[in-house]
């Protein structure tokens, strides 16, 4: 999915050494290094928890699939600028944001330079809190509905898992087994995937196509599924497709009364809906 991205050369993976992640995807070089154990298994089962995200607005599925991955230097998560210029880490570059950009761009050239690199970035990281906001209140680091990168990365490692070979081929004709199980008996709203709030929803979802089970989820999430890019573009045709469902034939079937029927008649799980995180608050909410 990167292949002939405008943001080519400006991905930020896990580290702040960027070096790595922009030399595993440039050009027709696209690569991720996968966990042999999932790539090996005949039958694939997930289980991901029923939460918010920063960077993809959910995290069930289709986003746990990085867990597979066995680097996540190599996994774009965010693109240097804002969409004027191709990129996605700010929605917008102010006065104030090109400072911080170019302060970022300083620390991560002194910590690479460091031979107590990591620890150094780490310290000037907490002082570059102090000055430009803490990322729990900022939008920075693609923290927001316009991060048009990870959810890219995420399609690429669905396809890795489905159409993978122990070789590192890739075989359109040969899908593999997969289930998957998310856990909404404690679900988490708001600052999602590791800050947010707990909150007691009780059911567990069940099916067998990561995008059908993702798009149920968050409608019961109380999102709009079509606001999602990781869900809606999970259903886009592809020479390796994820999923072969049409969206409007999805039927849930449920021990409660008031959650079965077709996807778009359900209203939502009985707790509520979920808070978004805040850099996608009023952007996938349900109207």
């Amino acid at each position: 999915m990167f292949y002939k991205h405008p943001g080519e050369g400006r991905y930020y993976g896990a580290d702040y050494n960027t070096e790595i992640i922009n030399s595993h995807h440039f050009g027709q070089i696209q690569e991720y290094l996968i966990c042999a154990t999932p790539v090996l298994a005949d039958v694939f089962i997930n289980m991901p928890k029923l939460k918010t995200h920063k960077k993809t607005g959910v995290t069930l599925s289709l986003k746990n699939l990085v867990g597979i991955n066995a680097d996540k230097n190599w996994l774009p998560h965010h693109t240097e600028g804002s969409p004027g210029d191709g990129g996605d880490q700010y929605p917008n570059l102010s006065w104030w944001k090109k400072v911080e950009q170019k302060s970022v761009k300083l620390a991560q050239q002194i910590a690479l330079r460091s031979s107590v690199g990591a620890q150094l970035a780490k310290y000037l990281r907490r002082g570059g809190e102090k000055v430009f906001g803490d990322t729990s209140s900022v939008i920075r680091s693609g923290n927001w509905h316009g991060n048009n990168t990870t959810w890219r990365m995420v399609l690429d490692l669905n396809r890795c898992l489905l159409y993978g070979q122990p070789d590192g081929s890739i075989n359109p004709g040969k899908k593999k087994r997969y289930y998957s199980v998310i856990d909404g008996i404690i679900g988490m709203e708001g600052q999602g995937p590791m800050q947010g709030k707990a909150k007691m929803c009780g059911v567990v979802l069940v099916g067998t196509d990561p995008v059908v089970t993702d798009a149920v989820a968050a409608r019961l999430m109380g999102f709009d599924w079509e606001k999602i890019p990781v869900i809606r573009e999970g259903f886009a045709s592809h020479r390796l497709p994820i999923s072969l469902v049409e969206p409007g034939a999805i039927e849930i079937r449920s021990e409660l009364p008031e959650l079965n029927g077709m996807l778009n008649g359900i209203k939502g799980l009985p707790c509520g809906p979920f808070e978004p995180h805040p850099g996608w608050h009023s952007h996938i909410e349900l109207k």
